[in-house]
């Protein structure tokens, strides 16, 4: 039996997905508007979560990463759709964050969360820890991944984490991104944070947002695990930053409106001085929830 049009339409995204494809991938969006039927659920789907300029904002900040790198790409991104966003980076933290085996960590309220802090990283070598549906949807910005699988099979967690936009494009990336078995994620993100330990002890910097995205909820111990497999010896220090002003909600009515961010409350992200005296305890939860309680008394 030849499948029916919302099927093949499927397929179409599924490829285009898979072979990381964005001009494909938004062209067979596009026109699924046109299916009878589909074209409807699209334009409520959008209303939820406007992919569509979603993926053009994707296909532009994706050609810049290629041309110019992350750093140069981020300032575009933020200057275009934040007007008036700032940063908070003292002296010596700058220095650190430019030349030093650096470990960032935060919070991380929106998808504007690594462009703010590579928008203050001028190296090459900036690895960031992240889903790995973002390099399908950005293949210039693969190299500075460290990709990790997020549990899209279900609802729940994604409807706590960000509510109802959140558990729809879940849904949706179930659909294009079935993704690895449980087995399978575990042992690849197991990698992801041995390559981020890694890289840091080879003299790199590395990102990562210990508490998840959106309505962010107890730290998650891969900080630790990187942190472990560093010795003293390697000099890896340690940045906590806090992202203000953001979140996905706020980003989705710009794309939606396609206008940029009222400047009224612009994003700021602010770094702190590199951790001097932390103890690191050997137990992974115990070393987690001490970073934690840190990053806490400081940002309040």
């Amino acid at each position: 039996m030849a499948p029916n049009p919302r099927q093949k339409w499927i397929a179409e995204l599924k490829d285009a997905y898979a072979r990381r494809d964005l001009a494909a991938l938004g062209t067979a969006y596009r026109r699924g508007w046109g299916e009878p039927g589909l074209g409807r659920w699209l334009q409520l789907f959008d209303r939820i979560y406007p992919v569509g300029a979603l993926l053009e904002l994707c296909a532009e900040l994706d050609r810049r990463i290629g041309e110019h790198g992350l750093q140069a790409a981020s300032r575009w991104l933020l200057d275009t759709w934040a007007p008036g966003w700032r940063g908070v980076l003292p002296p010596s933290t700058a220095d650190v964050i430019s030349r030093e085996p650096v470990l960032l960590y935060g919070n991380h309220p929106s998808m504007l969360t690594p462009f703010l802090v590579a928008a203050h990283v001028p190296r090459p070598d900036l690895r960031i820890v992240s889903a790995s549906f973002v390099s399908h949807l950005l293949p210039h910005y693969a190299p500075y991944a460290l990709p990790v699988e997020l549990p899209y099979r279900g609802t729940w967690r994604p409807l706590r984490r960000g509510g109802l936009p959140r558990a729809v494009v879940a849904a949706a990336l179930g659909r294009i991104h079935p993704g690895p078995t449980r087995d399978e994620a575990r042992a690849g993100n197991r990698e992801a944070l041995a390559r981020a330990s890694e890289h840091l002890r080879a003299g790199g910097a590395v990102l990562i947002a210990p508490g998840g995205g959106g309505r962010e909820g107890r730290w998650h111990t891969g900080i630790a695990h990187i942190l472990l497999a560093c010795t003293r010896e390697d000099r890896t220090q340690l940045v906590p930053f806090r992202e203000r002003n953001t979140s996905n909600r706020i980003l989705r009515g710009a794309l939606r409106r396609g206008r940029p961010l009222a400047a009224r409350h612009p994003p700021e992200i602010a770094f702190s001085p590199p951790l001097r005296s932390l103890p690191l305890p050997a137990d992974p939860q115990e070393l987690t929830r001490l970073l934690e309680a840190d990053w806490r008394r400081r940002w309040g």
